[in-house]
């Protein structure tokens, strides 16, 4: 779509829904999501576009401040002497409705969210054929690590309804940052009659989504936009600002930034290029570091699966080279975890001997040797590396092509496309070698960490590693756990971390009920609250 076309598009969408000068305590607001959400389903999405719509339209146990202290949400809790046992009374709130013409759904009166939803969702997180990507946060309940295993079933899981409005959690051993993982989506309830209506399509259209939130999904336009509206059923719908709130879906940024600046949406990211003037034009900014560009490593190609090959490749990159080329609004990565990411309550800042990236040509070439003698080659066949086409991915990529041209004399092809192009094949493995964003799923640096466990949804290297797996399984919220994982991904090479990225988020002034919230429900994607009690002061 030409620019002006687009233009005149998003008017339409959103003239009526914002309009120009719109303030706080209007009836709507209207944003913009970077990608089609996958699926509206807590318990197994972790792109940020589904995010951003689930942490509006769901409401879990615990939330986090903008501190990334947990809070009550969905329930108040008290926890036993021991510190082993936590209690939820959960507030009066009920579910959404759904309302299909022409067809009876059942769910077309308000029904009251239970325990058991609660206890359905958390064992729909711990269900293998669920892929969900939040299995960490189940750490430390009771049983959980039998269940991750596969030697238990989901329901003996340390969870229990006790009534409609107590829920109970057991764990193995006191844990304090229990509460604040209860505050992903993991967590959030899923009603186990609704689920079984929807027959396998949960989540995947607007009458196959059920929410307890602030907002419920009134409309899904596919890859154009997300349209939710203030559910009248919450526990606290008093204190929800706006009516509605619109998101419309493109990757166009400086389209977005342009809709932004003249006050026909109210919040959106902003380049780089637009960042110094962003004030004077009305905009005020948030920056938000939770993304990793990432080099990966297809480990189900058939050469790319041997890991002397990955290692001879990482090797022989020229890393100081590469790393003074980031580009603007990028820092050289030093591991694998995001900048904003915490171990241990704080932030985790990886170790030197975490994943020593440096260029040494003569351990490169002995590993390709080892490789290719286990593959039984005589010579590295050619390899392509896909990468997005803006400036700053380019030249890292065509740095590392040069490389491994200089260095391992492999020949190396750059291919570049559009960013989201680029995004749809990592995530469905078309591809040898690839530059990609990834922003984290999770607050902490085990969370992150997360996308590298077998089967995980944001495992786009399709990395297998029984080590790895062993260990994330038995590590806990320490920056020594978080080390030795991370020694663990370097040595393996499914992926080399090439640069954080720091994210601005700009948020109209005068839209003094939006708060942008980068800890928000676990999640870094949960990036803004609508309530009354968050209004700028």
């Amino acid at each position: 779509m030409k620019r002006l076309g687009a233009l005149f598009l998003c008017f339409a969408l959103f003239a009526s829904l914002v309009g120009c000068g719109k303030k706080a305590g209007g009836e709507s607001f209207g944003f913009v999501l970077s990608a089609e959400p996958k699926q509206i389903d807590p318990q197994a999405i972790s792109d940020t576009a589904s995010l951003a719509v689930i942490s509006a339209a769901f409401e879990g146990l615990t939330a986090l401040d903008e501190n990334g202290k947990a809070v009550p949400a969905a329930a108040d809790w008290t926890v036993s002497q021991d510190g082993c046992t936590y209690t939820f009374i959960l507030r009066e709130s009920f579910w959404s409705t759904v309302t299909v013409r022409g067809e009876k759904t059942g769910f077309e009166d308000p029904v009251m969210v239970t325990a058991d939803d609660f206890v359905f969702a958390v064992r729909r997180t711990a269900d293998p054929t669920t892929r969900s990507p939040y299995t960490a946060q189940l750490a430390g309940i009771r049983n959980a690590a039998a269940v991750l295993a596969g030697k238990a079933s989901s329901t003996t899981l340390g969870v229990e309804a006790v009534d409609e409005k107590t829920l109970v959690f057991h764990l193995d051993a006191p844990d304090d940052g229990f509460t604040k993982r209860l505050a992903s989506p993991a967590f959030m309830p899923c009603s186990r009659e609704f689920f079984a209506y929807t027959a396998g399509r949960y989540g995947l259209e607007t009458r196959y989504i059920l929410t307890n939130g602030p907002f419920y999904v009134s409309g899904w336009e596919h890859d154009t936009s997300v349209t939710l509206r203030k559910n009248e059923n919450y526990h606290a719908a008093a204190e929800v600002l706006p009516a509605s709130v619109k998101y419309r879906i493109s990757t166009d940024a400086a389209e977005n930034y342009d809709l932004l600046r003249r006050a026909y949406i109210d919040a959106a990211e902003v380049p780089v290029s637009e960042q110094d003037t962003a004030e004077e034009n009305g905009v005020r900014l948030v920056e938000l570091q939770d993304t990793v560009r990432f080099l990966y490593f297809n480990t189900t190609d058939e050469v790319l699966a041997n890991v002397d090959v990955r290692r001879a490749l990482r090797d022989a990159v020229e890393w100081e080279t590469l790393k003074a080329g980031v580009g603007a609004g990028c820092t050289a990565a030093v591991g694998y975890t995001a900048p904003a990411a915490t171990a241990g309550g704080s932030v985790y800042t990886a170790p030197a001997t975490a994943c020593p990236l440096k260029t040494d040509v003569q351990r490169a070439q002995k590993a390709l040797t080892a490789g290719l003698t286990a593959l039984e080659r005589s010579r590295t066949p050619s390899l392509t590396l896909l990468a997005p086409d803006d400036a700053d991915s380019a030249n890292l990529a065509r740095y590392i092509v040069q490389s491994l041209t200089k260095n391992l004399s492999v020949y190396c092809s750059l291919e570049l496309a559009a960013a989201d192009e680029v995004q749809k094949r990592v995530r469905a493995g078309r591809y040898q070698l690839a530059i990609c964003d990834v922003t984290a799923a999770g607050l902490t640096a085990l969370e992150n960490l997360a996308a590298f466990k077998s089967g995980n949804a944001q495992n786009y290297a399709r990395f297998s590693s029984a080590a790895f797996d062993a260990a994330y399984d038995k590590a806990t919220d320490s920056t020594a756990a978080v080390t030795t994982l991370e020694q663990l991904l370097y040595d393996a090479s499914p992926a080399l971390p090439l640069a954080y990225i720091t994210r601005c988020y700009g948020v109209r002034a005068e839209d003094t009920g939006i708060t942008v919230r980068p800890f928000n429900g676990g999640a870094f994607g949960a990036l803004l609250s609508f309530k009354t009690a968050d209004r700028k002061k």
